[in-house]
């Protein structure tokens, strides 16, 4: 796989007049032709759009229009995310497409307005929620380091576009972990932004209080450049805040812990060992982690929170999820609960996707 381009490196690369927009988006639909089929990145691409976008970016260039760091830069889309360009599906057969008739939801118009270029929806899971159905009739995402593993979830398609170069990046949420998954699965960089940072609004919702839409690409600087432009409230969501405006022109540097900090963790780790072994107690490294119960507990008490906090649009999502069903009895919504809760572990844990037959393949 060749290394793909930078959000920054391409900005500088139009600047210098070494590549145009119409160059980035066409590198980027050739890219998807070739990998799409296996990597199952896109619901659609919107390629006529995209070029006419991209033609219009290298005008407003040449005329000394310069709209910042994402002018003329090819980016995916999530598809619970509306756009003007079509129909949001939420991957789901049972899904309102009349429900994106409302076009872009401020994230993308703001994307939009900073000369970014959208390519197109891409592949999530059902609603944001859950493991890769092969029985329904979409693309199954599949991480482009090995195509018999999965990307993670639920912004997967964002996430391998990414990787691969398709695009340079792109949109997820992250309501339990749909942003940082993808990330962390394809190797590339993922946000998830404080809550009431960016608006929600244009995003089909799983859960209100939790969910994030946040930016995807291949570095901390290509991140923070896309957010830069997405941050900031909007009177369609009332969660969101204003914050004082930056931009990102320079590196980011000297981020992490300190060397101090870090010698003095790792004295205190030696002399605690050395202390509990004169007492016969053997000390050994491990990686810190939840197990599956401590998993299933943490998914429980936030699937308990929400239906406490927010039960009626609860309930709504989980008559669009299962509509011949309606949870009437307290114990039937705490069953409902628990089911949730256990699909969720499993997905976070990521270790089985299902296959043809029904078997499993471990990952």
């Amino acid at each position: 796989m060749t290394q793909p381009w930078t959000i920054r490196k391409a900005g500088d690369a139009l600047r210098s007049g070494e590549a145009t927009s119409v160059d980035l988006i066409r590198e980027a639909h050739v890219a998807a032709d070739r990998l799409d089929p296996q990597m199952g990145t896109w619901l659609d691409r919107y390629t006529d759009q995209s070029l006419t976008s991209a033609e219009a970016a290298d005008a407003a260039l040449a005329a000394g229009q310069d709209l910042g760091p994402l002018h003329g830069i090819p980016l995916g889309i999530k598809d619970i995310l509306s756009t003007d360009e079509g129909p949001t599906t939420a991957q789901s057969l049972t899904m309102d497409h009349t429900w994106g008739d409302q076009g872009d939801g401020p994230v993308v118009a703001r994307l939009r307005a900073a000369g970014a270029v959208i390519m197109g929806k891409t592949t999530t899971m059902e609603y944001a929620i859950g493991r890769p159905d092969f029985s329904k009739p979409f693309p199954v995402p599949r991480n482009p380091w090995n195509l018999e593993r999965w990307t993670g979830g639920s912004s997967s398609g964002t996430g391998n576009g990414v990787a691969s170069g398709q695009i340079l990046g792109g949109l997820g949420t992250d309501t339990g972990g749909s942003v940082r998954l993808p990330a962390a699965y394809n190797g590339v960089t993922g946000h998830k932004p404080t809550f009431g940072l960016v608006p929600k609004s244009g995003c089909v919702p799983l859960g209100m209080s939790y969910d994030h839409i946040g930016p995807l690409a291949r570095s901390a600087w290509d991140c923070a450049a896309m957010l830069t432009v997405m941050a900031g409230a909007d009177p369609s969501d009332r969660t969101t805040v204003d914050i004082i405006s930056t931009s990102v022109k320079e590196p980011i540097e000297g981020l992490g812990v300190s060397n101090t900090i870090r010698n003095a963790v790792g004295n205190w780790s030696k002399t605690l060992s050395f202390e509990l072994g004169h007492l016969g107690i053997t000390v050994n490294n491990v990686l810190p982690g939840f197990t599956e119960t401590e998993r299933l507990n943490e998914i429980i008490k936030v699937k308990a929170e929400q239906s406490k906090t927010s039960i009626e649009e609860m309930t709504a999502i989980m008559k669009t999820y299962t509509p011949a069903k309606r949870f009437a009895k307290p114990e039937e919504t705490a069953n409902a609960i628990v089911f949730l809760a256990s699909e969720a572990a499993s997905y976070i844990n990521g270790v089985n996707i299902p296959v043809d037959g029904g078997r499993t393949k471990s990952l």
